[in-house]
């Protein structure tokens, strides 16, 4: 099942969308964002991957140090990720629509979130292997 990847060029305040069907093809969008961004010494990029119009989604933020994943259902009930690293007062800066502030204690290394995302991408729901969180604010 292709999901609809939703994503900012940096620089850019317009939507790009892309349909992704497989982990990879999130890995190498990530990649291309996190070149544009770097290269600019912008804030990170996020990627948005939705399976419909429900407004569940799974939120990715993409560094070079490790992704962090939100998970929104249907109901906007969230779980996010959480790394055993990091201050969880410090924060980094993810472009989606708009930037937001992102605890850098929810950043995982990619590998790990790389299953969250395969799971999302399989059948909607969060990896057993990830610690999630209920506490998102």
């Amino acid at each position: 099942m292709a999901v609809e990847a939703l994503y900012w060029n940096q620089g850019s305040i317009e939507q790009q969308t892309r349909d992704v069907s497989s982990e990879s093809d999130v890995e190498a969008l990530a990649g291309e964002l996190l070149s544009q961004y770097e290269a600019a010494n912008d804030i990170a990029p996020g990627i948005e991957l939705r399976r419909d119009s429900s407004g569940a989604g799974l939120s990715v933020a993409v560094t070079s140090d490790g992704w962090a994943l939100i998970h929104t259902d249907s109901s906007f009930n969230q779980h996010c990720t959480r790394g055993s690293n990091g201050d969880s007062d410090a924060a980094l800066d993810v472009m989606w629509e708009e930037a937001q502030s992102v605890p850098q204690a929810w950043f995982v290394p990619k590998n790990l979130a790389l299953r969250g995302v395969a799971r999302y991408l399989a059948d909607g729901g969060l990896a057993d292997e990830i610690t999630w969180s209920e506490d998102c604010s």
